[in-house]
């Protein structure tokens, strides 16, 4: 069984190098995966700048904040204390909403802010 494995391991080897090669070559994300054509192995592609970097510290850290807000806004709803519930509650969508749509959020408080100061 296993000289049998061998061949046909051995066969299809060149086939999925050839496949590796051809999908890296073809795709156009920055951040996309890419293979050795010499070994075929698949490598991701560092990190160009630390633009990258930031956005998945922020993204990471926001979804843990995230769901800590969440845990305490179900631990408040089963002490019956419903003003903490509704604090939590209204912080978990503003940092779910600033992870995830940073663009929107940031353009809401602006127009917020022009409101408030006037300048707008």
């Amino acid at each position: 069984m296993l000289p049998q494995l061998r061949r046909a391991a051995s066969a299809a080897l060149p086939v999925i190098k050839a496949r590796l090669t051809l999908w890296a070559s073809t795709t156009t994300s920055p951040h996309a995966y890419r293979a050795d054509a010499v070994t075929g192995v698949v490598l991701a592609a560092g990190l160009t700048t630390g633009s990258e970097l930031k956005d998945w510290i922020l993204l990471v850290a926001g979804n843990v904040l995230t769901a800590i807000i969440a845990v305490r806004g179900v631990g408040h709803f089963l002490k019956k204390e419903w003003g903490e519930m509704v604090t939590m509650g209204v912080a978990a969508v503003f940092v779910g909403a600033y992870v995830w749509a940073p663009d929107t959020v940031q353009t809401v408080l602006t127009g917020i802010w022009g409101k408030v100061s006037g300048s707008a």
